[in-house]
C-alpha cells in the first residue's frame, strides 16, 4: 500500500491509494483485468494503458483523478515527469479529505476506472464509441425570451431547471416574523413600512398567507405619485372621483365606521350595473379587516382594462423625485405631449421608438418564420416597449390604432388589470376568484390529450380601419383551422443530452389534427360593423360551448386575453389539467407565481406554440419523444398553488397592504404615516 502511496508516478488521488487492496479479484475476459487489479504498483497500470493504446476510445470524463490520468497517456512518449507536475497539485488537494469520505468515493471511481482501461480490450474489435457532445447554452435575452441555439438541449429543459431554481430560491428566503419582514421592507423600499403593518403582518401569519415579503407590484404602481405632494393629490381628488367609469369606497369615515361606497360615475345602466357589482365584492372582501384600516377614499375603475397613459418623461420625472425623497410640481413639469401613440409611454431607447413602423402591419404566418424562441420571463415578454408588435397583434392595444395621446394628469385610480404601458393601479379581481371547478378527472383519467379552447370573438371591435384580423383571438383560431402548408418545428426531445438540432418542416394540417381543439363558440359578436360578422361566420366553424365536466377531459387547456384580463384563469389552475397561458396583461400576482413551474406561458404571436406541445404530447398518438410526466408535475403544481397562493385570504392581505399604502401616499400629515417598530 505504501509504494502505491507514495510513488511518483501516479497522482496522490484517494481512490488509487486502495486500488490494490480493495477491487476484488473478477473474471475478466482476456485475464487483463486480473493482472490489472493484482498489481502493487502503478507501473501495471501505466503498462495496460499503453497496451490499449488507441484503441481505448471513452474519456474518463469527470471520474475523480481521470484527467490527470488521461493526461499521463496522452504524453507516453514525453515521459511522465511533465505530466506529475500537472498531476501533483490536484493530488495534493485531494489529500485534505478525510479517510472515511475518500474511501466512499474510491468505490465506484475503481470499478469504473478498471472497465474504462479495458476499454477494446478483446481480440475482435470493438465498434468506435463516439465521444460525448457538447451541450452549448441558449441566449436568454433582457426582452424576457430565450434565443434557441441548435447546439443546445431543448430549450424547455433548460426553462423547467432555471424556473424550479428561481421558484425554490423565492420561497426559502421569505421573512417568518415581523422584525424579518420590517428589515426586508427597508431593504427593498429604502423606507420603514405604513402605519399599521404590524396588524398586516398579523393577519398574513393568522391565515398562513404565503410569500409575505412578495409586494414589489404595489411598489411599482404607486411609486410616481410619491413624487407627488399629498396636498396636490388632494387637490385633484375630485377630478379623480369624478372620471367616468369608476366608483369610489370610503373606510371609517368620521362617524361612519367600516367601508361603504360613496360615489359612482357611469354612463349607462349596464356599466353602472357591473360597476356595483364589483364595488360590492371589493366591500365584502375588506369585512375582514376593514376595522384595521385608517380613514381613506380609494377610487376604482369599474372597467375591464387599463385607462391612463403618461408619457415616459413624465413618469419617470416623477419615480426620480420620489427615490429621492423629494416632490414635483407637476403644473410647472413641461409635458411632451406630441402624438406618438403607445410610444409616448416608452424610454427612448427602446425598439418601439427604433425598430417598428406602426403603419406596416404584419402578417399571422410571418411569426413562424422567425428563428425560435421561448419565454423565460413572462412579464419581460408582455412589454410593447420592447416588442412594439403587440401594439398591433393584441386587440386592446391595435383597438386604438397608432395609440393615443398621452394624459397630461395621472390618477391614483385602482385597475383589474394594466398593461407595462399603462400607469394604472392594479387591484386583484374578485369576480375571476371561484372554487368551483366542476368535475375533473386525475391527469391519467383524463381522455383528451390535445389543447383545447373555446371562447367567443371578443378581444377587439371587429370595425373597418382596425387590423381586427390579426388580433390575438382571431389568429389562434385561424391558425388551428389551417389544413395546408408546412411550419418548421424542433426535432423530437427524447433526451437533455442531446442537442436539439435545427427545426424541420412538418405539414400543418397533421399538427392541429394531433395537437390541437380550438374554436370560437355561438356567433360573431363585438362587430360595430355587420359585415365584419357575416365574414366571420365563413370564415370560421363556430362550434358548441363546453361545460366545466368537459372540458376537463382534457389534459392541456389554453388560456388567452379577451376584451382585458382574463377572468377564467384562476378556475382553469385549480383543475388537474396543465395550463398554457398568453397575456400581455400582469395582474396582482404576477409576482406570486412562477412560469414552467405553474403554468406554461406562450408568445402573444403564437410561435412558440407547436414546439411547445410537441415537448409535452409527443410527435405522434404514441407520445415518442413527449414528456407527459413532466406536463403532469406543472400541473399538479398549479393546481396547488392556486389553492394555497390564491385563496380568498391572499386576496384581503394584497388589498389590506394596499390599503395601507395608498392610505400613506394620501395622508397630508407625513409625521405619522409609518410603522414604528
Amino acid at each position: 500500500m505504501s509504494a502505491i502511496r507514495n510513488s511518483p508516478l501516479i497522482p496522490q488521488h484517494a481512490p488509487i491509494r486502495g486500488l490494490a487492496n480493495a477491487v476484488p479479484l473478477k473474471r475478466s475476459r482476456r485475464g487483463l483485468k486480473n493482472l490489472a487489479l493484482l498489481c502493487l504498483g502503478p507501473l501495471c497500470l501505466l503498462l495496460i494503458y499503453f497496451y490499449n493504446g488507441s484503441r481505448a476510445s471513452e474519456t474518463t470524463g469527470n471520474i475523480p483523478g481521470g484527467a490527470a490520468v488521461e493526461q499521463i497517456v496522452r504524453k507516453g512518449r514525453q515521459g511522465y515527469e511533465a505530466a506529475k507536475a500537472a498531476a501533483i497539485p490536484a493530488s495534493r488537494e485531494r489529500l485534505r479529505m478525510n479517510e472515511e469520505e475518500e474511501e466512499e468515493q474510491s468505490q465506484s471511481w475503481r470499478e469504473s476506472l478498471v472497465d474504462r482501461l479495458f476499454a477494446g480490450s478483446e481480440d475482435v474489435d470493438q465498434p468506435r464509441v463516439p465521444e460525448k457532445v457538447e451541450i452549448k447554452p441558449h441566449n436568454y435575452m433582457d426582452n424576457g425570451l430565450v434565443a434557441v441555439n441548435p447546439q443546445g438541449r431543448h430549450p424547455i429543459f433548460d426553462l423547467l431547471t432555471r424556473s424550479q431554481e428561481a421558484w425554490r430560491q423565492k420561497t426559502s428566503k421569505q421573512s417568518t416574523t415581523l422584525w424579518q419582514a420590517t428589515k426586508e421592507y427597508r431593504k427593498r423600499y429604502q423606507r420603514p413600512p405604513p402605519k399599521g403593518f404590524d396588524q398586516w403582518w398579523q393577519y398574513v401569519r393568522n391565515n398562513n398567507v404565503q410569500l409575505p415579503d412578495e409586494y414589489d407590484q404595489i411598489n411599482r404602481d404607486l411609486e410616481p405619485f410619491r413624487g407627488m405632494k399629498p396636498a396636490y393629490l388632494h387637490s385633484l381628488q375630485p377630478e379623480w372621483e369624478n372620471s367616468p367609469g369608476t366608483y369610489v369606497l370610503e373606510c371609517n369615515a368620521p362617524n361612519k365606521p367600516g367601508c361603504h361606497v360613496a360615489k359612482k360615475t357611469f354612463d349607462t345602466a349596464e356599466d353602472e350595473r357591473v360597476g356595483l357589482e364589483r364595488a360590492h365584492e371589493q366591500l365584502g372582501l375588506l369585512k375582514d379587516i376593514e376595522e384595521f384600516l385608517p380613514h381613506l377614499r380609494v377610487t376604482f375603475s369599474g372597467h375591464d382594462g387599463p385607462a391612463q397613459m403618461v408619457g415616459h418623461e413624465y413618469r419617470s420625472s416623477l419615480e426620480d423625485a420620489a427615490e429621492m425623497g423629494e416632490f414635483i410640481n407637476p403644473h410647472e413639469h413641461e409635458h411632451d405631449l406630441a402624438h406618438k401613440g403607445w410610444a409616448s409611454a416608452c424610454a427612448p431607447h427602446k425598439p418601439i421608438h427604433n425598430n417598428h413602423d406602426p403603419d406596416l402591419l404584419p402578417t399571422s404566418q410571418s411569426f413562424f418564420k422567425r428563428d425560435k424562441s421561448f419565454i423565460w420571463d413572462h412579464k419581460a415578454s408582455m412589454d410593447p416597449c420592447i416588442h412594439p408588435e403587440l401594439t398591433q397583434i393584441t386587440g386592446f392595444l391595435a383597438g386604438y390604432g397608432k395609440g393615443p395621446r398621452p394624459q397630461k394628469d395621472l390618477y391614483p385610480i385602482l385597475a383589474m388589470c394594466s398593461t407595462p404601458l399603462h400607469s394604472d393601479v392594479l387591484t386583484v379581481a374578485m369576480e375571476a376568484f371561484t372554487e368551483e371547478v366542476g368535475n375533473d378527472p386525475p391527469w391519467e383519467q383524463k381522455t383528451d390529450s390535445r389543447l383545447l379552447w373555446r371562447g367567443s370573438t371578443t378581444g377587439i371591435l371587429f370595425k373597418d380601419g382596425l387590423a381586427w384580423n390579426i388580433s390575438q383571438r382571431i389568429r389562434l383560431v385561424e391558425q388551428a383551422s389551417l389544413k395546408e402548408g408546412t411550419i418548421a418545428l424542433l426535432p423530437s426531445a427524447a433526451s437533455p443530452d442531446t442537442p436539439i438540432g435545427k427545426p424541420e418542416s412538418t405539414p400543418i394540417s397533421h399538427l392541429n389534427e394531433l395537437l390541437l381543439d380550438i374554436g370560437f363558440v355561438g356567433e360573431p359578436i363585438q362587430c360595430a360593423d355587420k359585415h365584419i360578422c357575416d365574414e366571420l361566420s365563413k370564415m370560421f366553424e363556430f362550434k358548441e360551448r363546453q361545460g366545466w365536466d368537459k372540458a376537463n377531459n382534457y389534459k392541456y387547456i389554453y388560456d388567452i386575453d379577451g376584451n382585458g384580463w382574463s377572468a377564467r384563469f384562476k378556475r382553469l389552475m385549480s383543475t388537474n389539467s396543465l395550463i398554457l397561458k398568453t397575456t400581455v396583461f400582469p395582474e396582482w400576482y404576477q409576482d406570486r407565481i412562477q412560469a414552467w413551474v405553474h403554468y406554461v406561458p406562450v408568445n402573444v404571436d403564437l410561435s412558440d406554440l407547436y414546439d411547445t406541445m410537441l415537448f409535452f404530447k409527443g410527435h405522434d398518438e404514441s407520445g415518442h419523444n413527449g414528456h407527459d410526466d413532466v406536463a403532469r408535475e406543472i400541473a399538479i403544481a398549479g393546481k396547488r398553488w392556486s389553492q394555497t397562493f390564491w385563496r380568498r385570504e391572499d386576496l384581503i392581505a394584497y388589498q389590506f397592504r394596499l390599503f395601507l399604502e395608498y392610505a400613506r401616499l394620501m395622508s397630508t400629515d407625513q409625521s405619522d404615516v409609518h410603522y414604528d417598530a
